[in-house]
């Protein structure tokens, strides 16, 4: 809708030139679609190397420490509960303080692990 004000035709102009380029596409990739594949990519890469590749290492695992491979099961069955319940409560801290100082807290939290380990 075109609201009229006391400099009608520039705002006619305006809504000319507004109709002209409404239909055009850019050739720019919207800048979301960049977050969406790194985030795509980082879970590719954790889920890949941390969870389904998790079977891989029963034999080495059961050989170093003598466990068995039901040991090994419910320890990898334990970790993905853990994780369920983590997602709870890091949703519940997220929309209590925000995005923001979630992904700060856990970049903290995480090196701090890499120092100390």
């Amino acid at each position: 809708m075109l609201f009229l004000s006391r400099n009608s035709k520039s705002s006619l102009a305006m809504n000319c030139e507004e109709k002209k380029t409404a239909g055009k596409k850019s050739d720019k990739i919207f800048f979301g679609w960049w977050t969406v594949l790194a985030a795509g990519v980082m879970g590719l890469w954790g889920f890949g190397s941390g969870v389904y590749s998790f079977g891989v290492l029963f034999k080495p695992l059961s050989d170093h420490f003598g466990w068995s491979t039901e040991e090994i099961a419910a320890a990898s069955a334990l970790r993905r509960v853990e994780g369920g319940f983590g997602g709870i409560t890091t949703g519940w801290f997220t929309d209590k303080f925000g995005p923001r100082v979630m992904c700060l807290l856990g970049s903290l939290v995480a090196g701090l692990g890499y120092i100390l380990m």
